[in-house]
């Protein structure tokens, strides 16, 4: 997996743990991603902040798109708890591929803090 965020990128270090009969790839991993996300007081909601996810597939033609899926980290900002999201796939063979991520989002400050 391949995050990005502006110009800066994130890749995972683990290799995933694949299961070919329910089609599943699973990564155990943290990754840590520094971004600020502006509050608009007038409208009293935070700005969209979206990182995207590039799944690539290592084949032995070379590397392959899987598909691509969009992650607002503004959504998760007053989320006390891990939240277990599912994001759908955009430009994927499978129509029905979907990326399950598990999600704990720490401010500075934090809501959290007070």
């Amino acid at each position: 997996l391949l995050w990005r965020k502006d110009s800066k990128k994130i890749e995972t270090k683990t290799k995933p743990k694949i299961s070919k009969s329910i089609h599943k790839a699973e990564f155990n991993e943290t990754i840590n991603i520094n971004s600020m996300s502006i509050y608009d007081g007038i409208k009293r909601q935070y700005e969209q902040n979206n990182i995207t996810c590039h799944v690539i597939m290592k084949t032995e033609q070379g590397d392959k798109l899987g598909g691509i899926a969009q992650l607002n980290l503004s959504d998760f900002i007053t989320s006390q708890e891990q939240v277990s999201i599912s994001l759908k796939l955009q430009k994927t063979p499978d129509i029905k591929a979907r990326l399950n991520l598990s999600c704990l989002l720490y401010t500075s400050p934090s809501p959290r803090d007070s």
